[in-house]
């Protein structure tokens, strides 16, 4: 406990990397809402709650676990500080109605999403949130025109070979990739997705919404295609 004090009083004097204190996820609270701050382990982080609209100082990891985020009245989302950080692992995580989501703090500060084996479904991301979504996880936002909003800054999605990404319609995602700002909004296995590119990059499935689970490259497919054939070429000598 000592040890860990320590490093997060040298964090706060920005003598080390911030994000050295963690708050866990507990679940203790007896209920999924994550701004009931019951259901932390602040330990010797800095914070002692996590509200609504509150810009939040530390990073925070979600496990094993169902969350759910409502913030009760007109517009809410869970601000991610500068320089921090949430990740789920093997958790599923969203939010209520058609008002709560996640975003950041300001233009040019950087806010990170981690999913791991894992799911999030949101109305709305905004304000410079970067996600990085593994190839066992999936991103959905139920919002229309621009649920993946870059107008103050870039909403980066960072999306791994097999992620998954729902939208309310395919023409959204043309939209995401074209509103001022955009640019860079979407990256599919390491490719800034594009109109022109977006069918090669992504297989579609269903109407309303609309999923888009990303495939490799048609280079790297091919590659494959050859390296099995000589396998097999090899494996008949």
């Amino acid at each position: 406990m000592y040890k860990t004090s320590m490093i997060c009083g040298l964090a706060m004097l920005g003598l080390i990397s911030s994000g050295q204190c963690v708050v866990t996820w507990t679940g203790s609270g007896g209920d999924t809402d994550v701004f009931n701050d019951a259901n932390w382990d602040f330990g010797s982080s800095s914070l002692s709650a996590i509200d609504a609209n509150t810009e939040v100082l530390d990073d925070l990891v979600i496990s094993n676990a169902t969350v759910t985020s409502a913030s009760g009245a007109g517009f809410g989302a869970l601000l991610i500080g500068d320089g921090f950080s949430l990740t789920l692992t093997n958790s599923d995580y969203s939010s209520a109605g058609n008002t709560d989501g996640i975003s950041g703090v300001a233009s040019g500060a950087q806010s990170t999403i981690n999913l791991i084996n894992s799911s999030m479904n949101l109305q709305f991301a905004s304000i410079g949130v970067d996600f990085n979504v593994d190839g066992t996880s999936s991103l959905q936002f139920r919002g229309g025109g621009d649920p993946i909003n870059s107008q103050v800054d870039t909403t980066a999605l960072n999306l791994s070979v097999g992620a998954e990404l729902t939208l309310t319609t395919r023409a959204e995602f043309d939209e995401q990739v074209t509103d001022t700002g955009a640019a860079g909004t979407i990256t599919a296995n390491g490719t800034e997705v594009t109109v022109g590119n977006m069918d090669t990059l992504f297989s579609f499935t269903g109407g309303g919404p609309v999923t888009g689970t990303v495939v490799p490259e048609p280079s790297s497919m091919a590659l494959l295609g050859i390296g099995g054939m000589a396998l097999l070429l090899r494996r008949r000598k």
